[in-house]
């Protein structure tokens, strides 16, 4: 019985030490996550195995290597089909996938020291299905991720090679692999090693977060569409198909189109802008973009002349924001009068073109117009260069045989495909203007134009400044010639890189932002905005003040004008697209671009606060006087 009694004691003494000695270890265990996260659950094991695998699939040969590792990975699926796998085979598979892979990865890294360099091992990169984007100057692959940048990515690569070799590659910071797993950081340069049997070559990878728009297969851009494919890489716009056809990833597109030159003084400069026509077997194929139109037909702006890249795409933005639906826009009905666009870098058969943006066009289709199936009922005209008839100084008779008036020409229907010709809606009201006096015009100027689109577009004149747009530049449409009510002329700006304190050649304009409310030069005077406001023609000075005095507290306000040239200065040196477009073609500093936007808009916003308040009588002021220089077309 005592031998009984010390036995229960040293039972309880060590029920009293060893129990907490085993709670205090099993809390040590629990503060220290990490050590566990080296020997994930089973479940997650097997599918890293399995996700790992797919970097190898397109290397494999016939060779014990790669026999080795298929059968790893066979195990690791066959496993994960399991209901209850036992934890050791697993870890056991886990082991020789790993022992594996570092065997089958040695026959692609061995001797390489001795291999020969060569840049064209890769032909083109895929990255989980995404065509990567190629500078061939700087050997440099660009991937795009989005405006959300720093999430994790999976590198499954895809490498096309000219002479059919398997090629291997892997990322590396400095001498460190990173991987087949990793969040990249920003506009960080990375190493991109390729490997074949027998060559290799290091490239370099840069990941960035703005669309990627390529474009290759074209020997030569001329002023007629040639032949090209062009593919579109945007993270932030998921395509479900493309075309009505299928698509490799979500955030990736492919496809056939057509490229040609576009612009008049812009064809002359260093950095073109590009018509775009996507088209499938001769046939034009609409397809819808960055969430924008669904449309053949797109705009790559090269913005070459605004040193900050952004006014012709603030200025729309501008436009759309304050304009008011047009009088034939129903109920409900989406409005358009203006073009829309997203910031993109763009590469030209392997070659980095710098930073664009991807617009809509002003078409049939932009404006909602009638498609004049069984009659003429829709037009569009743009004034083309400068002229007396243009300004509003004097008329010319039109012919019906032409698709030009004057300097003004047809755009819709096109002529050239056939559409009638008809120059009357806006050769009447160039007359009636020119020979009505004062009083008449007055009380008929509303039979002939969209009052409201006017006074809206006059406002937005005297704010940006857009003194290259007072007839030049701008679209001129009307809905429907056969209906009295529906047949009133309105405007469409159009080439907007000179506003916001920038002239049309790019140089800064000092002393503009507190006058004149429009250019006083000869050149750029028209009558038409001038006599609209001192006559009051169907309330214009009147709505002009009503409108302004609305509009500057919500779409106009000075705060919200100042934010979108400082969101969209972010998104550009955000991105690294600023300075990659400055090195690519000399930008200014983007602190010297901030601060003029800046001052330049917040002194011809108080500007224009007290013109249109107090000051719209005196407009006249600002009439040049002949003889006028010659002039710019």
């Amino acid at each position: 019985m005592k031998y009984i009694k010390i036995c229960a004691i040293f039972i309880v003494l060590a029920i009293i030490v060893i129990i907490p000695a085993c709670f205090q270890r099993t809390g040590q265990a629990a503060a220290e996550p990490v050590m566990l996260a080296e020997k994930p659950e089973g479940g997650s094991i097997l599918a890293e195995i399995l996700e790992r695998a797919q970097v190898y699939e397109n290397l494999y040969d016939d060779d014990g290597e790669s026999e080795n590792l298929k059968n790893t990975v066979r195990e690791a699926r066959r496993l994960s089909l399991s209901v209850s796998p036992d934890e050791s085979e697993i870890m056991r598979v886990y082991s020789d996938f790993n022992n594996a892979e570092t065997i089958f990865k040695s026959r692609w890294l061995a001797a390489d020291g001795s291999k020969p360099r060569n840049p064209n091992i890769i032909h083109n990169l895929y990255i989980n299905n995404i065509k990567c984007a190629f500078d061939s100057d700087t050997y440099t692959f660009y991937y795009t991720m989005g405006k959300k940048p720093g999430a994790e990515l999976k590198f499954i690569f895809d490498i096309e090679n000219l002479n059919g070799e398997k090629v291997f590659a892997e990322i590396s910071d400095g001498n460190n692999s990173l991987g087949w797993k990793f969040a990249p950081e920003l506009n960080k340069e990375y190493k991109l090693a390729a490997h074949t049997s027998v060559r290799t070559f290091e490239y370099k990878i840069i990941f960035i977060m703005l669309p990627v728009i390529q474009i290759n297969d074209i020997e030569i851009i001329a002023d007629d569409y040639g032949n090209a494919v062009i593919s579109v890489t945007d993270p932030d716009f998921e395509y479900i198909s493309f075309g009505g056809e299928p698509v490799p990833s979500a955030y990736y597109i492919e496809s056939n189109a057509g490229i040609k030159r576009r612009g008049a003084m812009a064809r002359g400069l260093p950095k073109n802008s590009y018509a775009i026509k996507f088209w499938e077997n001769g046939q034009n194929k609409s397809v819808r973009l960055f969430n924008l139109r669904s449309n053949s037909d797109w705009i790559l702006d090269a913005m070459f002349i605004d040193g900050s890249r952004m006014r012709n795409r603030i200025s729309t933005d501008v436009w759309n924001d304050m304009s008011s639906p047009l009088y034939y826009m129903r109920e409900g009905q989406e409005h358009t009068n203006g073009t829309r666009g997203v910031f993109a870098e763009v590469f030209l058969n392997d070659e980095y073109l710098g930073l664009y943006c991807f617009t809509e066009k002003i078409d049939r289709a932009q404006l909602q117009l009638d498609r004049n199936e069984d009659e003429l009922r829709s037009i569009v005209y743009k004034g083309r260069h400068w002229g007396d008839v243009l300004l509003f100084r004097s008329y010319q008779d039109y012919n019906n045989n032409s698709s030009w008036w004057n300097v003004f020409e047809q755009k819709y229907p096109n002529p050239r495909f056939g559409g009638q010709i008809e120059w009357s809606p806006l050769a009447d009201f160039i007359r009636f203007f020119v020979e009505s006096d004062d009083a008449a015009f007055a009380a008929g100027a509303a039979d002939y134009i969209d009052i409201q689109n006017f006074v809206e577009y006059t406002i937005f004149m005297i704010l940006s400044y857009a003194y290259d747009n007072t007839g030049k530049n701008l679209y001129w449409s009307v809905y429907d010639i056969t209906d009295e009510n529906l047949n009133k002329i309105f405007v469409t700006p159009w080439d907007l890189d000179g506003t916001w304190g920038k002239s049309w050649h790019g140089g800064r304009l000092y002393g503009h932002e507190d006058g004149p409310w429009m250019d006083s030069e000869w050149e750029h005077d028209t009558e038409l905005f001038r006599r609209l406001v001192l006559t009051n023609a169907g309330g214009f000075a009147d709505k002009m003040r009503e409108t302004w005095a609305r509009l500057k507290e919500d779409a106009l306000s000075l705060q919200k004008i100042l934010g979108r040239f400082e969101e969209y200065f972010d998104l550009l040196e955000k991105s690294g697209a600023w300075d990659r477009e400055s090195d690519k073609w000399r930008l200014g500093t983007i602190d010297s671009e901030r601060e003029f936007a800046q001052t330049w808009v917040t002194a011809r916003w108080n500007y224009t606060d007290n013109l249109i308040r107090n000051r719209l009588h005196e407009v006249w002021r600002y009439a040049p006087d002949p003889p006028a220089p010659r002039r710019r077309r």
